[in-house]
């Protein structure tokens, strides 16, 4: 589910707010979502289901990926990154081996015809 996209970061995390403004994405509806989000069933199955269900969205686990098209960022600039969308203030906690949710960032840099930046 694409929550937002700009030309910037500065962009994309205000399309991303403006998407949770206009959703009620942030907040209650977000740890809602978080709480069954897409890794989890009915069954309690792989993925969490009714056994997150019952420990709440603070049970879930889950991670921020940063992926990059076009460029490299090291982890600073990753963390960087990340931090423009902490408004969402997810539940749970992070886990980055086997989380119950990812949210994805991309990040693609137009090249140049040398393949520079």
């Amino acid at each position: 589910e694409l929550w937002g996209m700009g030309i910037s970061v500065d962009g994309c995390a205000d399309s991303v707010g403006r998407y949770a403004a206009k959703t009620s994405v942030h907040a209650a509806h977000l740890r809602q979502y978080h709480q069954t989000g897409p890794n989890s069933d009915s069954n309690g199955e792989e993925g969490g289901g009714d056994k997150n269900r019952e420990k709440g969205c603070d049970g879930r686990t889950w991670k921020m990926t940063v992926h990059t098209l076009g460029c490299k960022f090291n982890r600073e600039e990753q963390n960087a990154l990340r931090s423009q969308f902490a408004f969402l203030n997810f539940g749970g906690t992070v886990r980055m081996e086997g989380p119950d949710d990812e949210y994805i960032l991309i990040r693609e840099m137009s090249l140049d015809a040398k393949g520079g930046p």
